[in-house]
């Protein structure tokens, strides 16, 4: 479940420029996915299930929105593995995992 930071224009920028320094440092393949609507992950799920309880507990929550400070940048590379589901050892899984590259603090 994501959730849809907003108002994004400032985000955006600080986004496109350490995209553009990771290519620089690392090549520009070294990011394969396309740039979308800027987000927070709120929950993942190992299989097929219904997120309505969850978002309606989000929606309830007041105030409905809160400030977003980025204080540093993180550089991960990111990578999956198969791993077994929890209490599920008949079905393969799989885990988003990182190793942490730079972590770069910015000045307020």
């Amino acid at each position: 479940m994501r959730l849809d930071l907003h108002p994004d224009g400032e985000l955006v920028a600080l986004q496109h420029r350490v995209r553009t320094a990771v290519h620089q440092a690392f090549g520009p393949d070294s990011t394969d996915y396309p740039l979308g609507v800027l987000h927070m992950t709120a929950a993942y799920a190992a299989a097929v299930t219904d997120t309505d309880e969850l978002a309606q507990a989000i929606h309830r929550l007041r105030p409905g929105h809160a400030p977003f400070t980025v204080s540093r940048i993180i550089v991960n590379e990111v990578y999956w593995r198969t791993a077994q589901l929890p209490g599920r050892n008949d079905l393969p899984g799989r885990q988003i995992c990182w190793d942490t590259i730079a972590t770069i603090p910015l000045d307020e």
